[in-house]
Formats: structure tokens, C-alpha cells, sequence
């Protein structure tokens, strides 16, 4: 019975650390992802500087569109991932490391790894 329960804990533990990994890598992606979109907005912000300065702004016009939607639809991506991340780790049965909406840091993450 002993070794039973010894594999049982084994097991968990590397559920545990398979888990935080995964988290870890959703987190870098999503720091990534906000970078990206930072970037984006500066463009975004370019784009309409230099278009108050050019006679043809339906083209900058439709070019801020495009990033403006393009914006949106990466930050409803990002919170997507930060969402089912969340309902994984729940489903999965582990306890929710860290603050509930998924936005600790990496840091408060693995502090008890």
C-alpha cells in the first residue's frame, strides 16, 4: 500500500511540474504577445501622425483600420489563452497558483515550485 500511494505521489508531482512548465510558456507567449501589441499601437500611433501630414489619408485611413482590428482581435487571443489556461489548471484538478484571473507574474507563479 506504501508503494502505491509513493507512485500516486510521483506521479502527481510530475503532473505538477509538466503543468508549470505549460504555464510558464503560456506566460512567456503572452508577454510576447503583449510586446507585439505595443508595437502595434506605436505603428498605430505613426500612422495617424503621418497621415495628418499627407494629402492621400484614405490609404493611412484604411491602414489604421486594419491595425485597429488587428489589435483587437490579438488582445481577444491573449485573453482567450489567459482564460482556458485558468480552466485547465482547474479542470485538471490542480489548485490555481498565484491570483485568480491569471494575472500573476512569472515570479509569484513558481515561488513554490
Amino acid at each position: 500500500k506504501r508503494t502505491a500511494l509513493s507512485s500516486r505521489n510521483k506521479i502527481l508531482e510530475d503532473q505538477v511540474r509538466e503543468l508549470r512548465n505549460h504555464v510558464q510558456t503560456l506566460v512567456t507567449k503572452s508577454e510576447h504577445d503583449d510586446e507585439l501589441v505595443e508595437e502595434i499601437y506605436k505603428q498605430l500611433r505613426s500612422v495617424k501622425g503621418s497621415a495628418n501630414g499627407r494629402p492621400d489619408s484614405g490609404q493611412a485611413s484604411e491602414e489604421v483600420q486594419q491595425l485597429k482590428s488587428q489589435i483587437e482581435r490579438q488582445a481577444a487571443i491573449i485573453q482567450a489563452l489567459r482564460n482556458k489556461t485558468m480552466s485547465d489548471v482547474t479542470t485538471e484538478g490542480a489548485i490555481p497558483i498565484g491570483k485568480v484571473q491569471g494575472d500573476a507574474t512569472a515570479e509569484e507563479l513558481f515561488k513554490r515550485a
